[in-house]
């Protein structure tokens, strides 16, 4: 748009400031002339040529619409736009009927550069053919361009409640004709909870009282619900009040942003718990773990093991599946990336899952071929089935069908701007459907949120579609549902497309213990785990060099202390891991670190990704674990 003439009439230097730097920050080049009296205004407009006039309406000898008649006698064809803090809606419709291109309040001033944008274009058109228009006429042509035009919704109601008038936008909206909704009742077209709160502003509006901003919900053709914010005011027909005017604004898509927002503060602040939880619930472990590895270990040399030892091994096992399910949910788990074919991994995991489901339940597999790879750990893509399984499962007591579908996807720019963290581009679907009860909008908004449930308190816990939602996003993929009370339910899992072929799955001697014969130190600041990792160490064969922090680990260093490998705990007083890394790589930069933690976290993340000669375990582990991580850790020697 080329550089444009404004005359500004305006009594506040900070409010006409204020008008000319948004115009700039939008990008609308102008010279603009100030003036604050009518004398001014009308030597300006007599001496100079303007493109637009941005008027306040309220000024100490002179106020907006003297200055509107002035410029509709004298300059019909140059756009008038009312800038004011003090417009009530009776005087903006006036302005408008009496001339006025448009007006902007000052408290939402982030319309003005759209409406001078719109103001222009619409002068230009009016240019040509205004000369044989009269000034009402096209006043209200304005007018009514403005209500079709307008993005939010507006109807008008006359005094018996019915819809006299609705614009496109509202009708498009609600699903309705203009010949359906004309005639018909405000509040049919009213959530039924809401008709009351209608019933009661409609009378205040009727009594000349304007209410501005309160939130209501409609309801389309088709039944859907609409949640709105809501501005009524009266309108005028000879001092009285002949119908009223409300402008709506769909705040339906805000409003499940805020209940995204809500599920992901809710689920940070379970993982920031379960993160400090996780650290010294998993030490307990790695130290019972330990001490039972060790004690098998000596068993084993005189070839019996008891029963109590195997009940230790699987109790800790689930102690750790507990940990692991709420690091899930906190998207802390520690992950095993491969490129993954989704298909083959759905098509494997339910060889397995299929004895949960019973045989009045039939399951339809229609899984794609040829379909792009995924990064993704396959333990957990099987959590997710199992988890989308059963809850499908649980929908249909009486037998239905399940149906599994695999498919490409592409997330474009326009569907991420409902979907906070998600990013366009190419994916993998992963859909679980059912014909199972369903649920209600109401249910819906809540099943993601830990320990929420809809089962029996002996049957659901509230922690698997939480877990699911938290193993997908830590993915950096989505899940959407689609339900209704009866009519089943739909999971869609997206997980982002990898690159590179599909990983193969090695399964020779991957349960043998690795011995070797190195030094390695060992940094913990748990003593019982200390002692239990050292124990497990020297029972494979390595010799073994403790340490209770880093602090004492670098001393031990600094002294000479030859090491062809540090293990080390990531949080410890005094020292943590990455400060003991940083210091170890001044001494001995070749030497390898084997970090071992209860969870993960970004900064833990970045050190693996960016240090070399670095790698992680999770506690708690078995000797059979560590024994693989310390080889390859070394790089695979003997």
């Amino acid at each position: 748009m080329p550089p444009i003439r404004i005359l500004q009439l305006e009594d506040d230097a900070f409010d006409a400031e204020l008008v000319t730097s948004l115009l700039e920050k939008d990008g609308i080049e102008f010279d603009a002339v100030l003036v604050d009296t009518r004398e001014d205004f009308v030597a300006a407009i007599e001496g100079e040529a303007f493109d637009l006039i941005l008027a306040d309406y309220s000024l100490p000898a002179f106020d907006g619409l003297a200055a509107l008649d002035i410029v509709n006698k004298r300059l019909p064809d140059v756009p008038f736009i009312l800038v004011s803090g003090t417009l009530g809606e009776e005087v903006a419709i006036e302005s408008l009927k009496a001339g006025a291109t448009d007006y902007v309040l000052k408290h939402n001033l982030s319309r003005l550069a759209p409406s001078v944008r719109r103001s222009l274009r619409e002068a230009e058109v009016l240019a040509e053919g205004r000369k044989t228009v009269a000034e009402l006429r096209m006043s209200e042509e304005r007018y009514r361009s403005l209500f079709d035009d307008a993005m939010d919704m507006i109807h008008i109601v006359d005094s018996e409640g019915r819809i006299i008038d609705a614009n496109p936008a509202e009708l498009e909206r609600l699903g309705y004709t203009r010949d359906e909704l004309m005639g018909r009742p405000l509040l049919e077209i009213i959530h039924p909870d809401e008709r009351e709160t209608t019933r009661s502003n409609m009378k205040e509006a009727f009594e000349g009282e304007a209410i501005q901003m309160y939130e209501t919900a409609l309801v389309t053709r088709d039944g859907t619900m609409v949640e709105v914010e809501v501005s009524v005011s009266p309108q005028y027909e000879d001092d009285r009040a002949v119908c009223v005017r409300a402008i709506l604004r769909d705040i339906t898509e805000r409003r499940a942003l805020e209940q995204q927002l809500a599920q992901a503060q809710k689920l940070e602040a379970l993982g920031q718990l379960a993160g400090g939880i996780a650290h010294d619930f998993n030490n307990l472990l790695m130290s019972i773990s330990g001490s039972a590895e060790l004690l098998g270990f000596r068993f084993s040399e005189n070839g019996a093991e008891t029963q109590e030892l195997v009940t230790i091994r699987e109790t800790v096992e689930r102690g750790a599946g507990l940990t692991r399910r709420l690091l899930a949910i906190a998207r802390q788990q520690v992950l095993k990336i491969e490129v993954l074919d989704l298909s083959a991994v759905v098509e494997d995991e339910l060889k397995i899952l299929r004895w949960l489901i019973p045989e009045s339940i039939e399951i339809d597999l229609r899984l794609a071929e040829g379909l792009p790879v995924v990064g993704a750990d396959s333990g957990q893509l099987g959590q997710v089935l199992m988890n989308l399984m059963v809850n499908a499962r649980d929908a249909m007591p009486d037998g239905g069908a399940i149906t599994v579908t695999t498919r490409g996807a592409v997330v474009d720019d326009d569907t991420t701007l409902n979907r906070p963290g998600v990013r366009a581009g190419a994916y993998v679907c992963l859909s679980v459907n059912d014909t199972g009860v369903g649920m209600d909008a109401e249910t819906l908004t809540h099943i993601f949120e830990p320990f929420f449930t809809t089962k029996v308190e002996s049957e659901g816990t509230g922690m698997g579609l939480p877990t699911v939602y938290g193993i997908v996003r830590q993915h950096e993929g989505f899940i959407e549902v689609e339900s209704a009370p009866g009519e089943g339910t739909r999971f869609e899992v997206f997980l982002p497309v990898a690159t590179g072929p599909a990983d193969k799955k090695s399964s020779s001697g991957e349960h043998d213990a690795l011995s070797g014969d190195e030094k390695v130190l060992v940094v913990e600041d748990e003593a019982a785990v200390r002692a239990a990792v050292a124990g497990m160490l020297e029972a494979l064969g390595y010799t073994v060099v403790e340490a209770a922090d880093g602090e004492e680990a670098l001393e031990l260093l600094e002294g000479g202390t030859a090491i062809d490998l540090v293990v080390s705990d990531v949080v410890m007083p005094k020292m943590g891991g990455r400060e003991l890394l940083e210091g170890a790589r001044k001494l001995t930069p070749q030497v390898p670190f084997l970090f071992s933690s209860g969870y993960t976290n970004e900064k833990l993340r970045d050190l693996l990704e960016t240090e070399e000669q670095t790698s992680f375990i999770a506690k708690p582990y078995t000797m059979e674990r560590l024994s693989r991580a310390v080889r390859q850790a070394l790089g695979g020697r003997g």
